[in-house]
């Protein structure tokens, strides 16, 4: 029975080691694809001996892929947005911040250098795109122009982008607090438990430690909710003004409305994607259309969602990034046809608020069977 017991314990160790090395495999992958690209980058500005062209380049793909397509492109936009991925262009799913900057092509608005620098400086500065960065294939648009344009001046040209070396502030406070505030619904279940299993030992209360960690998930998600999702004014912005925010993250939102024209769906081609794409007089950008149930989103993709193309529309909700931009929608107010509101924020409320009735219940159960 001993050689049994050491032995289930050996295979044990075995399988957590070959589980570490797995997931540490995953990340040396992706940090070598990383680098492909930059040495890829290299290869061709030094053979072509034009790092802007190739920056320019650059640029226009990823606002080839990210962009919304005519109605003629609809058909085949994922199809080439994959395929733009598989050649090892770039990953399309981080090239939004680009496309939104530089959308002003698309509707006759020259954008200067300094406006995509200024689109850039999240990429650059926030510890988030880092973080995002280390779990895709290819590096961020931004890092991969910024490493273009000093391959610039190595080959004596001037930068096409003036990209600022000191960055005014450091962002890693913001980034503390936003990924505390991202966890606290563990951690104050956590905390529950502790003390629960603390008042379990001392005063024999069996139910404390499922009451407390109830109570302590209810209240981080409730003080989750109230970070993540701030109330009150909505004023109106630009999607150029949006993207310049660097203290944005896929926590920390802008609450903000848009005006524009709702011109297709945010997964062209899939017939029942329910985001949307917006656009004002500088760019566009994601509305991101999500209910508490997967199912309602796919009702609205399939049924809904057509009716609202071509409206001018007012979108209300909170601007975040993670990495790419987006505007998560509280409320749409097409002109020609209803009102559509998302019922995400009100669910979690409600359901913060019944895990902590339930901690309480579950509580007062216990001790009632105490007492008897």
């Amino acid at each position: 029975r001993g050689s049994r017991g050491r032995g289930g314990g050996q295979a044990a160790i075995v399988g957590l080691i070959a589980y570490v090395a797995y997931f540490v495999s995953q990340y040396i992958v992706l940090l070598l694809s990383r680098v492909r690209e930059y040495y890829a980058d290299e290869f061709s500005a030094l053979s072509t001996r034009d790092p802007n062209a190739l920056a320019k380049g650059l640029v226009k793909v990823a606002y080839g892929l990210a962009r919304a397509p005519q109605k003629e492109e609809k058909k085949d936009g994922l199809v080439h947005a994959q395929a733009g991925k598989a050649l090892g262009l770039f990953d399309h799913a981080v090239a939004g911040n680009l496309a939104l900057a530089s959308a002003g092509t698309a509707t006759g608005t020259r954008v200067t250098p300094e406006t995509m620098v200024e689109a850039m400086k999240w990429d650059l500065w926030n510890p988030w795109g880092s973080w995002y960065e280390i779990n895709s294939t290819h590096p961020l648009p931004a890092k991969r122009i910024r490493a273009l344009e000093r391959l610039a001046e190595r080959v004596g040209q001037a930068p096409a982008f003036d990209f600022p070396e000191k960055r005014p502030e450091s962002y890693w406070d913001e980034f503390a607090v936003d990924f505390l505030t991202h966890v606290l619904p563990v951690v104050c279940a956590a905390v529950g438990l502790g003390i629960g299993a603390a008042l379990s030992q001392t005063m024999g209360a069996v139910s404390a430690m499922p009451s407390l960690a109830l109570f302590g998930f209810g209240v981080g998600s409730l003080l989750k909710l109230v970070r993540s999702y701030p109330q009150g004014q909505f004023p109106e912005r630009t999607v150029e003004s949006l993207v310049k925010e660097i203290k944005v993250s896929g926590v920390r939102s802008v609450p903000c409305t848009l005006a524009g024209k709702i011109i297709g769906r945010g997964v062209p081609g899939l017939f029942y994607s329910e985001d949307l794409v917006i656009q004002d007089e500088s760019g566009f950008m994601v509305l991101d259309y999500r209910q508490p149930f997967r199912l309602l989103d796919f009702l609205f993709g399939a049924f809904r969602a057509e009716s609202l193309i071509g409206q001018q529309a007012q979108a209300v909700g909170w601007f975040r990034r993670s990495p790419r931009p987006y505007l998560e929608l509280l409320r749409v107010r097409p002109e020609h046809v209803p009102e559509q509101r998302c019922w995400t924020y009100t669910a979690r409320a409600i359901g913060a608020v019944l895990a902590m009735f339930a901690g309480i219940a579950v509580w007062l159960a216990g001790s009632a069977g105490i007492g008897a």
